[in-house]
This record gives C-alpha cells, structure tokens and sequence, in this order.
C-alpha cells in the first residue's frame, strides 16, 4: 500500500476502530476522530505510534474547526 494519510470519522468504537487497526499497518499516518477527546486520544495511543486523533462532535459543525487546528 502506498504512503498517505487516512481519517476516519468515529475512529474510537465499532468497525470504524478496526479500520484504522488496519490502515496502522500500511499507512503513513492515521487520523482518528470521535467525541470525547481523551477517548480518541487514548485509543490511538492503544493502536499505535503514528496514530493521532481529533475530538470533535459532528452534529456540533461550530466545534470541528477548532478541533482540527494543531
């Protein structure tokens, strides 16, 4: 697989976590998202290194900007 980036939105729970298990493997980087940002954080600590994450809440559109600014 080739070098890049994957985000994946609910990355903490369900099939959305196993998909960035996956994509840990063979992609340069993984984004996941999901409410409760300590959550996120510590799931993409327990995927692995190169595995950041966002917390952010879709139905609340005015608080994914901020989110996303590093």
């Amino acid at each position: 697989m080739a070098e890049g980036s994957v985000l994946i939105v609910g990355g903490t729970g369900g099939i959305a976590r196993e998909i960035a298990r996956h994509y840990h493997d063979g992609v340069s980087e993984v984004v996941i998202t999901g409410r409760d940002p300590e959550r996120a954080a510590g799931i993409a600590a327990e995927i692995g290194s190169g595995v950041e994450s966002l917390g952010f809440d879709l139905a609340e559109p005015a608080t994914i900007r901020g989110a996303c600014r590093r």
